[in-house]
């Protein structure tokens, strides 16, 4: 009895286990089918039935081939396959007639001799996983398409600085190709003096803070070109793993930020120029013309020497303030005459021979300068002032050729223009110094240098209608070409009737300038003249003096309080429309009134004015007053 009722027990447990197993085994959403050895079904659960678009029962004894059979008559039975070669056997297949995808995992059972005694085989759909796949390469493709459309350059780094991948935009900024980048480090195209502060961003990037900076890069050129860099922590399940970098070329933005800045400064300085000018100008017309009025009315010797001496200083001054007017776009309009440049090159050759030749020979070092040039290389310009500009670059060369060198200068003509090459075998210069070259204020020579030569021969050839441009490398050399117009070999230069202009007869003058030392040294060499002169101290003044004088000419200063130059010239030509009128200035001759009346003045005398010059102006008033009479 005992026994009977253990064995019924037992029989209850195992009728239990086999109730829960079946119970398991139909609720599996995975569906599940057990062959024989032969490949008859024996089991199988509701999912696995579902599959087939049957019920268990109906599906009992089928042969493995006729289940989840595929549209593909060639695809072999995977039962088959697992019994034949007694290991497990995975497939993806689309059923007939299901039109969705299953994963097919045919696993053998084996006894203890390895034999197969029957087959477990475990369908799983897989639409789902399918659809979510195809979402995700689709989100993938969306945002592929969305960064090799973008016109910043994107890269991602690994934690050792390597390129692991980047987008079209940056290869086409950089000019490199997919190969010149994937797997080097950001360094190599990192401009050299930027590396060190790229390495201390990257650094700060990977312990998790964003950066945003401006860096140089080298293009595949060899141009430095500039970037704003903004760079991010690539963070995956909670640990950094790279660099995440987006960076915008801003080449011509800076240098456009550059040009302005620049010009702004030029117009800043150009103001400071032209006020230090006038001033100075000023001072040298008094201490010129007194130095004039004086060596004629001595007859020492050694007092004229001395005041020789103190004439020459005071043009010297007045041509280092020409120059600052050139600077300031305020210079002297001289009127352009028919040059060949041929002759100008030359001239500088020669006159800075002493520099390339025999102090670079005491230095030690051998310098040759070659100057090949058509003779005849006709414009339209100013002798001194282009003469001073091949000077300056010759001597520039010169300084850039310490160890020796050679210095080739060409001239040619081609088209309507004259094309000027300055090429030398020196130095050379960083990209930096090249880009600012023409600056004024910025020179390398360090307290040598002004750094006014390049921004005044700038100025003389734009004011050419010219162009000077600079290329050059360092420890390459370096080239400055120039580009003239061109004029008419045939050209025939304008030559005025030389009119007799003798000095004119006493005449009666009137002299208008809040200066008293300019008023009275201007007076006391029109007096000199054998002119009667009568001085006033301001505009309203000296109108006040021609209401109650007879004057042959009017003498007025342009800078004066209350009433300028051009104001009372108006006012002159309201009371006396026929009265010559002088305008002095220290601002040069290219002054021009608000108004743009071109008619109120006769002549323009620019300070600091010698005895030649005014005498001449007078000459010709008169002369021209009497031709018209």
């Amino acid at each position: 009895m005992a026994t009977g009722i253990a064995q019924a027990e037992l029989f209850q447990l195992v009728e239990r286990g086999k109730k829960d197993w079946e119970a398991t085994f139909d609720a599996m959403s995975d569906g599940i089918f057990i062959f024989d050895r032969a490949g008859h079904l024996m089991r199988v659960n509701g999912a696995a039935a579902a599959m087939e678009k049957s019920s268990p029962n109906d599906l009992l004894g089928r042969q493995c081939c006729d289940i989840l059979r595929s549209g593909s008559e060639e695809a072999a039975c995977v039962v088959e396959q697992a019994v034949r070669q007694a290991k497990s056997v995975n497939v993806e297949i689309i059923p007939t007639g299901l039109n969705r995808p299953l994963l097919v995992s045919v696993e053998p059972v084996l006894d203890k001799d390895k034999r197969v005694i029957s087959v477990v085989a475990t369908a799983r759909d897989l639409s789902e996983l399918r659809k979510v796949e195809a979402v995700a390469r689709e989100r993938q493709t969306l945002l592929q398409n969305i960064l090799e459309s973008a016109r910043e350059a994107i890269y991602a780094l690994d934690l050792e600085g390597r390129y692991q991948w980047c987008n079209r935009a940056m290869l086409d900024l950089t000019g490199y190709k997919s190969e010149d980048v994937i797997g080097h480090r950001f360094l190599e195209r990192t401009h050299e003096d930027d590396r060190a502060m790229r390495t201390q961003r990257f650094a700060a990037c990977l312990t998790g803070e964003p950066q945003s900076y401006e860096s140089r890069y080298i293009a595949q050129d060899g141009h430095i070109r500039y970037a704003l860099v903004n760079n991010a922590p690539i963070i995956v399940d909670g640990r950094i793993t790279g660099v995440l970098g987006i960076a915008r070329d801003i080449t011509e933005q800076k240098q456009e930020r550059e040009r302005a800045a620049r010009a702004d400064k030029l117009r800043a300085l150009g103001q400071l120029a032209s006020g230090v000018a006038h001033d100075f100008n000023n001072s040298l017309a008094a201490i010129l013309g007194r130095a004039q009025l004086m060596l004629r009315q001595v007859q020492d010797e050694s007092l004229i020497r001395n005041l020789g001496i103190v004439v020459t200083a005071a043009e010297d001054a007045a041509a280092t303030v020409r120059r600052i007017q050139t600077f300031a776009r305020k210079s002297q309009i001289t009127e352009f005459e028919h040059l060949n440049v041929n002759n100008l090159l030359h001239d500088a050759v020669e006159i800075t021979r002493t520099r390339w030749q025999n102090e670079a020979r005491a230095a030690g070092a051998s310098i040759d300068v070659k100057l090949k040039s058509d003779d005849e290389l006709f414009t339209m310009g100013n002798a001194s002032e282009l003469r001073e500009v091949f000077v300056n670059l010759i001597v520039n060369a010169v300084d850039a050729m310490p160890e020796g060198g050679d210095l080739k200068i060409c001239g040619t003509r081609t088209g309507d223009r004259l094309r000027l090459r300055f090429a030398d075998s020196g130095t050379g210069m960083e990209e930096e110094v090249r880009e600012r070259v023409f600056e004024p204020f910025y020179t390398t020579k360090g307290v040598q240098g002004t750094g006014l030569g390049l921004a005044v021969s700038y100025g003389i050839i734009e004011r050419h209608e010219g162009t000077i441009s600079v290329e050059s490398r360092l420890g390459e050399g370096t080239t400055f070409l120039i580009l003239l117009p061109a004029a008419d070999i045939g050209a025939t230069e304008e030559t005025a009737a030389v009119i007799d202009e003798a000095a004119p007869a006493s005449l009666s003058l009137l002299v208008i300038d809040d200066e008293p030392v300019v008023r009275e040294t201007l007076a006391e060499i029109l007096m000199d003249l054998d002119h009667k002169v009568v001085t006033a101290e301001g505009g309203r003044a000296g109108l006040a003096k021609l209401a109650g004088g007879d004057f042959d000419l009017v003498f007025t200063d342009l800078a004066m309080p209350e009433m300028d130059g051009w104001e009372t010239a108006r006012e002159i030509r309201k009371q006396r429309p026929e009265l010559p009128v002088v305008l002095i200035t220290g601002y040069g001759a290219s002054v021009k009134p608000p108004s743009g009346e071109l008619d109120l003045v006769d002549e323009i005398i620019c300070k600091p004015f010698d005895f030649d010059q005014v005498a001449d102006t007078l000459a010709k008033l008169c002369n021209h007053s009497e031709a018209h009479a």
